[in-house]
This record gives structure tokens, C-alpha cells and sequence, in this order.
């Protein structure tokens, strides 16, 4: 069972690549993973002293949870459709959330959205301020080391990117940021389509220098399975070469809630602490990597061959 702490929350930012990530443009590079090994050493996690609330309003959802630590901050994801959603708060009391149908009131102020009714893809909102003045220094790099494709969308309060396309055994790099009201989500499907029920969630937080990071199956566990979740079915795993950071893992096909979000308050559903990792008091700069199919073997420098084309960069 993981020591009990304070749960943080929400910063979820959303750099992202403006067509594929086949394209380096400076926003997102996608490069082929030989995923690296770390050596970590976990730390006791720090209690945050500001109050971070995430959010995910303007859809369907079962259930909710936040996480707040002093500063309100949200976790959105505009613009799709969930069979859930969850905020964490530090204290353990949680309330439920329910979506109100996406009318265009998020935090911030008015939306923008489509002819379907969603908010329009890398259409910023209202107020938005630019994704370059809120990095905090390293990347938040998908690690796709299934051997099946995957999209991911970057998801923070008024902002989701579209679909990036991350082919199997690659990886999908962008700078990490720390929006000044929100928080950032990498949701990941195995369709170009946000379905609800179907998504893996990763999310991370900053806060007073200090970062958080988890793993979500609330829109896609069913009991102790998430069979439903992309990469669950081989693992996944969060870490970062930053030997003070805490690793999450999640073998292949197991039912972790220690290490995971299964339901939206572990706490008074199951007994458990929060699963909320982080990085202590090394600081906000480092790489963090979000491994789906982490159980899989490595890329070998065959494979790294045969992948090394136009637009992608082999990794060693």
C-alpha cells in the first residue's frame, strides 16, 4: 500500500503538434522509443500547501474526483464525451461532479466550439494565454511501446490539441507547462476518436516547484479490469531519468489500485491512499515519460533501423 499523502492535482497542460507529430515543428517531436531504463529512488511525497482542484465539466460522467492542494486549479477535457471523470482533493472529502453538456462555460471564460457542439480543437479559449509562456522546463513524452497505434490528445482547461497520431513503438515528446488555471491531461485512445469508456488517462500537476503525476482508469475500468484501457493489456508505467521521482507501475493485466485510479475515491471506496506520485523536492525541469505497454521488450537497433525515416529520430 502506497504512504498515505496529500493528493495534488491538476495542472494538466497541453503543448502539442498542430497537424501529426510526424512533423518536428518545435511543439511536439515524434521519435522512435527504445524506451530508457531509471533508477529511481522514492521519496516521501510532499503535501501541497496550495489547493489545485481538477475538473472535467461540460460532459457525461458517472462519477468524479478532485485533487486540491490551495490555488483552484482545473483538469478539463473539452470538447469529448466520458463515461467518467475525477478530481482529487488532499483531505480525502470528495464530492461528485456531473457534467452540464459543454454550453461553452469553462473556467476562463466563453468557448469556441464546432458544428458538432465541441469545443473546436486547438482552438484556444477566451483569455488563453500562450502555451510557450507556461513551460516549466522538460518534456511530458508519451511512450508508446504497444504494438498497436495510438492518439493522444493534450487537454487543459479551455484547450484540447486534435488527434496526434503515435504509431506503435514510438514516442511523442512536448514541453511540459503549468497552465495558469488548469491542469494538463494526455489521453489516450486506440481510435482517432475520444470514446467514452475507452481511454487511458495520464495527468500531471505543478505546484510550488513541485510536481505530481497519475495514472486514471475511471473512464475505462469496469471492477478490477481495465480492459478497456489502451495499454493495460501490457502495462504502464510513468518515471523519469530524474532519480528523485517516484515510479508508478502497473504490470500487465493487473489490477493495481495502489498504483492507479480504478475508482474515483480510493479512499472512501477502497480504502486506499490516492495513487498521486512525484518528483519531491528536485523541482519542475525533468523529462517525465508515460509508458504505455511498459511490460514489452525494448526496441532492438534492428527495429530502430527500420523505423529510422524522414520525420522520426531513432532512440538508443
Amino acid at each position: 500500500m502506497l504512504p498515505k499523502f496529500l493528493l495534488l492535482a491538476g495542472a494538466l497542460q497541453a503543448a502539442l503538434a498542430t497537424a501529426h507529430v510526424e512533423k518536428a515543428d518545435g511543439k511536439g517531436v515524434l521519435v522512435d522509443l527504445n524506451s530508457p531504463g531509471y533508477s529511481h529512488k522514492h521519496l516521501m511525497p510532499i503535501k501541497p500547501q496550495d489547493k489545485m482542484n481538477m475538473t472535467d465539466p461540460g460532459h457525461q460522467h458517472k462519477s468524479g474526483h478532485h485533487h486540491r492542494p490551495q490555488n483552484k486549479m482545473n483538469m478539463t477535457d473539452p470538447g469529448h464525451e466520458h463515461k467518467s471523470g475525477h478530481h482529487h482533493k488532499p483531505n480525502h472529502s470528495h464530492k461528485h461532479h456531473h457534467g452540464n453538456g459543454m454550453k461553452g462555460k469553462l473556467h476562463g471564460g466563453p468557448e469556441k466550439f464546432n458544428q458538432t457542439g465541441n469545443q473546436a480543437p486547438g482552438k484556444p479559449s477566451k483569455g488563453y494565454h500562450s502555451l510557450e509562456a507556461r513551460q516549466v522546463g522538460g518534456n511530458a513524452i508519451l511512450a508508446n511501446r504497444c504494438y498497436y497505434d495510438v492518439w493522444v490528445w493534450s487537454v487543459e482547461e479551455g484547450y484540447s490539441s486534435q488527434a496526434i497520431y503515435v504509431p506503435a513503438r514510438t514516442i511523442y515528446s512536448e514541453p511540459k507547462r503549468a497552465p495558469a488555471n488548469g491542469g494538463v491531461v494526455l489521453k489516450v485512445s486506440r481510435t482517432d476518436q475520444l470514446v467514452g469508456g475507452q481511454q487511458t488517462q495520464f495527468e500531471y500537476a505543478t505546484s510550488n516547484n513541485v510536481i505530481y503525476y497519475d495514472i486514471s482508469f475511471v473512464d475505462c475500468a469496469v471492477g478490477e479490469s481495465a480492459a478497456n484501457c489502451p495499454g493495460w493489456d501490457n502495462g504502464l508505467n510513468i518515471g523519469s531519468p530524474e532519480p528523485a521521482c517516484q515510479v508508478v507501475n502497473c504490470p500487465s493485466n493487473n489490477y493495481c489500485p495502489t498504483q492507479a485510479y480504478f475508482v474515483d475515491t480510493p479512499l472512501q471506496k477502497l480504502n486506499i491512499a490516492e495513487p498521486v506520485f512525484g518528483c519531491g523536492t528536485a523541482g519542475t525541469g525533468m523529462d517525465i515519460y508515460f509508458h504505455t505497454c511498459s511490460d514489452t521488450p525494448q526496441l532492438t537497433k534492428r527495429e530502430l533501423s527500420k523505423k529510422s525515416v524522414a520525420g522520426r529520430i531513432p532512440v538508443e
